[in-house]
């Protein structure tokens, strides 16, 4: 294409047309060319315009602003046919040398870099044909160590859990705790309700599936906060200036930055509990604007990734977050949502999709050295030619491609870890960026790592790793464990990566609940914070909880020691229960009843019915 442009703008100095037809052809060699053709002073201005087309690129890759750089290209071609009164055709020339220049500068550096990326592939092979087994054997270990225990969440873990627990009840219209520095990129809010929404769902699968309590009205408040215009606000830009389109419905073409994310939230939280609220016709009314409302339901954001998915199955399959830019990383989302919902639904969705999805991924985002490619453009098929950090790779690939995550792990501990007097640390790349509030820091880095070795059953290595993020950051003091320095995304992300058990993430997003805990008696409230859940099962019959005291602090004068009520419902109606802490109870004919217990310290609760 870029080609016949040239060939157009060569035309008017082929044909000798007249002064205005040769400036603008010679526009259109590249963004301010048509200056290039003056050789005077008026060729300054040349400078101004790539500057503005430098500026048109960010905004196209950081907003999917189609239109930025095209109005920045054609405008200066225009404007320089005002400024030049006497192209040269020299100048012409320059410009088409500069062109030249570039492109086989760049076809150099291609060259190059496949070499070398074809040379480090084959060392990589060499690495995984001997390191693969430590993996296995490590995540074995990890499995072998943990077979017979009931899940209980540590200490540290329910104070990290506080932390996301207390943002995801804040009233929808305070903000506070959440970072808002951008709409469009990693800092946009709608990722840290995403993440904090996720790390409550895997507190609920993992740990305490029959508890609904804060952690289900926790992912609901997150799930509707998301409904907003501070949240959505940002496809009504999108859509208008990429899809050049006034309708800003989010649950339609591209916009896998939310149906993804948001997705699996909704699948997440329904497979968990059994509650379908968000399925029916109108229940998610997308507020894009005070004005403008789009109302859909669950269904709707999964048939959204359905019809994507087959609009672009012969393309990159893979297909865009901003109009026109198609992230690997939201499409790993968006394909763990189709997993979610599969989990939930007994459909196969995901099934059906993987072996085209993942061929794409390998032939359209993948370097010759398996470094995954971030995004590509779908409008020129042109890669970013910046590489997704292996290290977060075999937690997101993970639910998806778990033979893929195990190599992708494999790698990371050869090429990234190392260790030091007996001491697992990360070879870093220079300093590194919180995404989620664009400060300088390591810490990020670290917990993708963090992240991936807990999910992969690598526990030295998982410990190594937040040895190291304590000791570049302390943590706060206080009932909820946070990092007061890093951003939300990043707290929220640790919050969830605390809970992970070898394969937890896979395991949140494709192993069904229990028939027999979406049925059976569930711990359904408990007064927050004073009562903090550890766990909760149930066999059908009966059920089992593990609670402690909520901590003190300055806010919550009632936390801590004392008589607490415990509120249970699914139980059978007028059945008596036997109560592990002393006498028993019998269930309401709505299946309810309340057990007071004197909450000192750890306890656990059984009520089993008496036959």
């Amino acid at each position: 294409m870029y080609a016949a442009v040239l060939a157009l703008g060569a035309l008017p100095w082929l044909l000798d047309l007249d002064r205005s037809w040769k400036v603008l052809g010679a526009g259109l060699a590249f963004p301010g060319a048509g200056f290039v053709t003056a050789l005077s002073w008026s060729t300054l201005w040349l400078v101004l315009v790539l500057v503005l087309a430098g500026l048109a690129g960010v905004a196209w890759f950081g907003s999917g602003m189609v239109i930025a750089l095209p109005v920045v290209w054609l405008g200066s071609a225009a404007a320089a046919v005002a400024v030049v009164d006497e192209p040269e055709r020299s100048g012409y020339l320059v410009a088409l040398l500069a062109v030249a220049v570039v492109a086989v500068s760049a076809r150099v550096g291609l060259t190059r870099r496949a070499g070398s990326q074809d040379a480090r592939r084959d060392e990589r092979n060499r690495t995984l044909a001997s390191t693969i087994g430590t993996v296995r054997t490590t995540r074995a270990r990890a499995v072998t160590a943990l077979a017979g225990t009931a899940p209980e969440l540590t200490d540290a873990q329910v104070a990290a859990l506080r932390y996301a627990v207390d943002l995801a009840h804040q009233p929808h219209d305070d903000w506070s705790g959440f970072d808002t520095i951008d709409i469009f990129q990693p800092a946009a809010v709608r990722y840290q309700i995403n993440q904090l929404g996720w790390a409550l769902a895997v507190a609920q699968s993992a740990y305490a599936p029959a508890f609904g309590g804060y952690l289900s009205s926790g992912q609901r408040g997150l799930i509707e906060r998301y409904l907003q215009p501070e949240v959505l606000g940002y496809w009504k830009y999108e859509r208008a200036w990429g899809h050049l389109r006034w309708d800003a419905d989010p649950v339609g073409r591209d916009n896998i930055m939310l149906t993804g994310y948001y997705g699996l939230n909704l699948a997440l939280y329904a497979g968990n509990t059994g509650d379908t609220r968000y399925h029916a016709d109108g229940a998610l009314p997308f507020r894009v604007t005070r004005r403008r409302t789009y109302p859909h339901s669950a269904d709707d954001v999964r048939d959204s990734l359905l019809s994507n998915y087959a609009r672009y199955h012969d393309g990159l399959c893979l297909y865009p977050c901003e109009p026109n830019w198609s992230y690997s990383a939201c499409n790993f989302r968006g394909a763990a949502t189709l997993a979610s919902f599969d989990r939930l639904e007994g459909t196969g969705h995901w099934p059906r999709l993987r072996d085209h999805f993942l061929e794409k991924l390998t032939s359209e985002f993948t370097q010759a050295d398996g470094s995954v490619v971030a995004l590509r453009s779908t409008l020129t098929g042109l890669p970013v030619p910046f590489p997704m950090p292996d290290s977060v790779l075999p937690k997101e690939l993970s639910p998806i491609a778990p033979e893929i995550a195990e190599r992708y792990w494999a790698l990371v501990r050869e090429e990234i870890l190392t260790q030091v007097d007996g001491r697992w640390v990360a070879d870093l790349p220079g300093v590194g960026v919180d995404f989620g509030n664009y400060t300088k820091s390591d810490m990020f880095a670290l917990g993708g790592i963090y992240g991936s070795a807990r999910e992969m059953g690598d526990t030295e290595v998982a410990d190594a790793m937040l040895a190291l993020i304590d000791e570049l950051e302390p943590h706060a003091d206080g009932p909820a464990l946070w990092y007061p320095n890093r951003s939300t995304l990043f707290n929220a992300t640790m919050a969830m990566d605390r809970l992970l058990r070898p394969g937890g993430w896979h395991d949140a997003i494709n192993v069904p609940t229990a028939a027999e805990v979406l049925s059976g008696p569930v711990l359904d409230q408990v007064p927050y914070p004073e009562v903090l859940v550890l766990a909760a099962s149930t066999d059908g019959a009966g059920i089992s909880v593990t609670v402690t005291p909520g901590a003190k602090s300055g806010a919550e004068s009632g936390a801590g020691p004392g008589r607490r009520a415990l509120a249970f419902a699914r139980l059978s109606p007028g059945a008596r229960y036997a109560v592990s802490t002393g006498g028993d109870v019998v269930a309401a004919g709505d299946g309810r009843a309340t057990v007071e217990i004197d909450l000192t310290g750890r306890l656990d609760v059984a009520l089993t019915p008496v036959r």
